[in-house]
Order: C-alpha cells, then structure tokens, then sequence
C-alpha cells in the first residue's frame, strides 16, 4: 500500500514527504517506480533458501513489481554539495528510516480517514526522537483533525512519558480531543488475563477519543 501511494501520489503522499522531510531522515526524496520481476529482484534483499527462492522467481515471472529508492547528496572534498546520487532503499537506509517509510501509507491513511490504527512494538528499531514524532502525529489536531486512534505496544516507556504525561488504567467514557491513554501491562495487575478481558479492552480504546497532553 506504501509504495503504491508513494508511486501514484496517491492522498497522503505529500504529508509523508513532508514528514520525512520535518524527521530529517537523511535523503532528498523517495523514488518509487514499477518495473519488470526478475531474478535480480530478490538478489542482497535477505537469506532466502533456495527451495522458497526458486518457487518466488516462478512466480512472480513476468509481474511487475514496485522498487523504491532514495537520494542523497553528493559531497566533494572540501563538505560541498557536487551531485545527487540515487541508491537502492533498502540497502542504503537504516533499519528505523526503512520502518518509517513502510508504516507511512497506512499511518497518513488512518490520519486522512480517521481510522484506527494497531501497531505491536511501535517502537522497534526507531529513535526514540522519531517514535514521539509520530505519536505527535496523532496528538495534534492540525496532523489528525478527524480524530485518528493509533494502539500500539511498546517496550520504550520512558520516551513515552516524555510526550505524554497521563497514564491511567481506567478509560473515560467521554473525553476531550487529543489526550493519550496509556494501558500498562495487564500482567502487572494479574496472572493470567483471560482472551475476553483483552477484548474488552481493545473495545473500550477504540469508543474512547484521543486525546492531548503534552509536556510544557
């Protein structure tokens, strides 16, 4: 869905450039194009055994698919600018720019429809500077005026009470706009937690409006 929103500039295009831009990732812009399957395709993209390999080349054999790149200044010696270069994403980004540009077709669609969004581990692989800019995503009413929900799992809590200071258990039928609620971990309060009970929870979040509150 990324990289089709990406390649077609699709709604939700411009706000994630921009992002990535305000993150400062590192590169100029994302190139998405679509081309020919072949067997190149898979080639330095992860161990793949060759029985799974071999099936994926039949496959996909005269598919497109979508391949997507980044640019990045060109230095000369004395630190100026000299040229653009165009690299591969996945073999010239980090592992955290690399989530970020995959999570952002369905976080900028979930802002643009006011949807809900469950996300395990938000935090994995990112800097903890770019999980508080997407939880400021959906805590600012300019990002997400329709009142998007982001759920999400986390094992960085300290960089997370430093966006947000309210943490509670018990979720209030009626709210303000914008203010966060923070589920600790169930198995701090019991042993076991019945599969209905985690239910039930989830439902209570998603009826509950997000809301704001920020450090000063």
């Amino acid at each position: 869905f990324t990289l089709q929103m990406f390649s077609n500039r699709l709604e939700g295009c411009k706000q994630a450039l921009e992002f990535f831009h305000h993150a400062q990732l590192g590169f100029n812009e994302l190139l998405v194009t679509e081309k020919s399957f072949s067997d190149e395709s898979l080639s330095g993209k992860m161990q793949i055994p060759e029985a799974l390999r071999s099936k994926l080349v039949e496959e996909l054999k005269g598919k497109k698919i979508m391949e997507a790149k980044t640019t990045h200044n060109i230095y000369d010696e004395q630190g100026n600018v000299s040229g653009i270069g165009t690299f591969d994403k996945d073999e010239m980004e980090s592992e955290g720019t690399k989530k970020v540009i995959e999570m952002s077709g369905p976080i900028f669609d979930t802002l643009r429809l006011g949807k809900v969004l469950i996300v395990d581990e938000l935090d994995a692989k990112l800097h903890p500077l770019l999980t508080r800019s997407i939880l400021q995503l959906f805590m600012n009413p300019e990002t997400n005026p329709h009142g998007a929900q982001l759920i999400f799992a986390t094992h960085d809590t300290c960089s997370i009470l430093l966006t947000c200071v309210v943490i509670r258990f018990g979720l209030p039928r009626k709210t303000r706009l914008n203010r966060p609620t923070f589920i600790p971990c169930l198995s701090s309060r019991t042993k076991t937690v019945r599969k209905s009970e985690m239910t039930e929870v989830c439902k209570r979040i998603i009826s509950t409006d997000v809301m704001e509150l920020s450090l000063s």
